[in-house]
């Protein structure tokens, strides 16, 4: 399975480093530049919404993680039109509500970021009594952990 958009950005990018690029930087700011944008959808795609892709995969910070990403391109969530941006929260709400169901987190953790893929995407991470990263944010720097093929079917089927 690919692993969404965990592996979107440019290889080896860590945060700001693809802004050392400038014109490379601008390019993937284009629908024309953006992989997701020039494939048609991002990678690791488990349902369609109205205004985005829920994506997840088999390599991911945290298990339970899903990608919410913008069916436009956009960098920044008020650069969408006011319609297609309350839909794109409303599908980011969608996603949280539905993990917080079939998983029961503690506390669920967004996060938008867009350093080195400037297309716009929404993080949704389940934290739980004991997970890696308790007592702090998510450390996407870390190797990421292994997701079952059995676990991202059932995110697919709470998520349809």
């Amino acid at each position: 399975m690919n692993d969404g958009i965990w592996d979107e950005g440019p290889s080896q990018a860590i945060g700001g480093t693809i802004w050392d690029e400038p014109a490379q930087w601008k390019l993937l700011g284009t629908p024309e530049g953006c992989p997701i944008c020039a494939r048609g959808r991002p990678l690791g795609v488990l349902v369609e919404r109205p205004a985005s892709w829920i994506t997840s995969g088999d390599r991911v910070p945290i298990e339970g993680y899903v990608c919410v990403v913008a069916r436009k391109h956009v960098l920044e969530p008020f650069e969408l039109p006011a319609e297609d941006r309350a839909a794109f929260w409303e599908d980011v709400c969608f996603a949280g509500e539905r993990l917080a169901r079939l998983l029961r987190p503690i506390k669920l953790n967004y996060e938008i970021h867009g350093n080195s893929l400037p297309h716009l995407h929404a993080y949704a991470y389940p934290r739980r009594r004991g997970d890696r990263f308790v007592g702090g944010p998510i450390d996407t720097r870390l190797e990421p952990v292994a997701q079952s093929p059995t676990e991202v079917e059932r995110l697919r089927a709470a998520l349809e």
